[in-house]
């Protein structure tokens, strides 16, 4: 399924270097229309001014960022009806199976360990629209020790992955 690069992307990393080099990537894969946030309080906000006129299609989430994490931002998305069937995909450093599982609790859709490349990058998006039913997710099972990919000099950890339905275990605010 060919992604639709027409789709507004919201990047939210708390380094404008990881930003920048996420919408250098997204650019590689096609995409040309980009709102950055520096934080989760920042994505709430952005988010909100999108709501109506020039909605996001895909979320790309940092996990740790000052202010509010990702997977805050997340949930909160996931419980708000306008909201709610943005794709959201994980790029993170944080690849512990527990880190992994309560992000996929809390409605992400995919998973992206740093760093990555342009061609990871485009699987993935491909992937989460491909899976785009919104009751299951991929979960890795285990997070597995870092490998060389045979492309590239990044690494990315590999796992199995089982599908999980959300149960969002509460509620971080609401944006209806």
């Amino acid at each position: 399924m060919p992604i639709d690069v027409s789709l507004h992307v919201l990047v939210v990393d708390d380094f404008p270097q990881m930003r920048r080099i996420m919408i250098k990537l997204l650019k590689e894969v096609g995409f040309t229309r980009f709102t950055e946030a520096e934080d989760g309080l920042a994505a709430i906000t952005k988010l909100k001014l999108h709501q109506e006129d020039d909605k996001f299609g895909l979320a790309l989430m940092d996990w740790n960022m000052p202010k509010m994490h990702g997977i805050e931002v997340v949930q909160i998305m996931k419980h708000a009806s306008r909201l709610k069937n943005i794709p959201a995909l994980m790029v993170t450093a944080e690849a512990k199976a527990e880190n992994l599982q309560a992000a996929a609790h809390a409605g992400v859709n995919k998973f992206l360990v740093k760093p990555f490349s342009a061609a990871q990058l485009k699987e993935k998006i491909e992937e989460l629209f491909a899976d785009s039913t919104p009751s299951s997710h991929t979960l890795p099972q285990e997070a597995k020790p870092e490998t060389e990919d045979s492309d590239s000099s990044t690494k990315q950890t590999s796992a199995n992955a089982q599908t999980l339905t959300k149960t969002p275990e509460k509620k971080l605010g609401r944006i209806s």
